[in-house]
């Protein structure tokens, strides 16, 4: 097998644990290098072995060839500092529940970004989504996920949420093709941004939105929507979807203004087609 390329990577895992080696207290830097000398440093990822490096650069930790998946891209540190938090929410939701990131799951061929075990033995896996992926791949592992029992909830990147800047709760948000693909499932456009104070970002199009991606236009663009921004710790799941249930204390938004011109034009032609 091909060896990998040595990528600097900032998370490592050790005894069921996983580190960020930009932020390590003595401690936990010699916990991991004793780790490392026991073979027991991990790729969180792949589940590769790994070593640390020290240079002019601070610390980091690199992949040890062969391993599972070699050749995979090195990690994205925003995405994977948005998988801790959810983690640690999800932790504080279900506090006995088993939880683990980036667990393989050979049946479907998936490499799930967490997975929980609820007390009453459902299973949740949380997708932390970043690019671009159309209705089909999203009903696809949505049934890969159901074939063994799980349920799947969603959460956005940080980075996406493209929108014009305002004070009001009316805003004009870019809805590209994933988050037209998870409108069409029916799934609910919740980012998560660890560095902004632990907040998410709750995006409700406006309703003719909605209704754009249920007929299959693939990409709306933007659009007016109402952008509610709550404390992670106010995310809740309920009956397998992400609920807020402090959103009926919020006030009343304003009236949605009309649809932009292109995308009431996106929906005549998708309703002439549907007759």
């Amino acid at each position: 097998m091909a060896g990998v390329a040595a990528h600097k990577h900032h998370f490592v895992a050790a005894g069921g644990n996983v580190y960020d080696t930009s932020s390590l207290t003595k401690a936990q830097f010699d916990l991991l290098l004793a780790a490392e000398q026991r073979g027991e440093l991990f790729c969180p990822t792949c589940k590769g072995r790994m070593r640390l490096v020290v240079d002019h650069g601070g610390v980091h930790a690199t992949h040890l060839a062969p391993n599972p998946f070699a050749g995979h891209e090195p990690e994205d540190y925003t995405l994977r500092r948005v998988k801790h938090a959810m983690a640690r929410h999800l932790q504080r939701l279900f506090p006995s529940a088993p939880l683990d990131l980036d667990v393989h799951l050979p049946e479907i061929g998936h490499l799930a970004d967490i997975v929980v075990v609820t007390p009453h033995g459902g299973r949740l896996a949380v997708e932390v989504q970043r690019a671009d992926i159309s209705a089909d791949e999203i009903s696809s592992l949505r049934e890969r996920y159901a074939s063994l029992a799980i349920g799947c909830l969603w959460v956005l990147d940080p980075r996406r949420g493209k929108m014009t800047r305002g004070k009001g709760p009316i805003r004009r948000v870019m809805l590209d093709r994933l988050e037209t693909a998870l409108l069409a499932a029916g799934e609910p456009l919740v980012v998560c941004d660890p560095a902004a104070t632990r907040q998410v970002m709750w995006i409700r199009p406006h309703p003719q939105a909605r209704e754009l991606a249920a007929l299959g236009e693939e990409k709306i663009g933007r659009v007016d929507c109402l952008v509610r921004q709550y404390s992670l710790s106010q995310l809740r799941v309920n009956e397998g979807k992400w609920h807020v249930p402090s959103a009926k204390y919020d006030p009343a938004p304003p009236p949605y203004p009309p649809l932009p011109a292109p995308v009431q034009r996106k929906l005549d032609r998708r309703r002439a087609a549907a007759t």
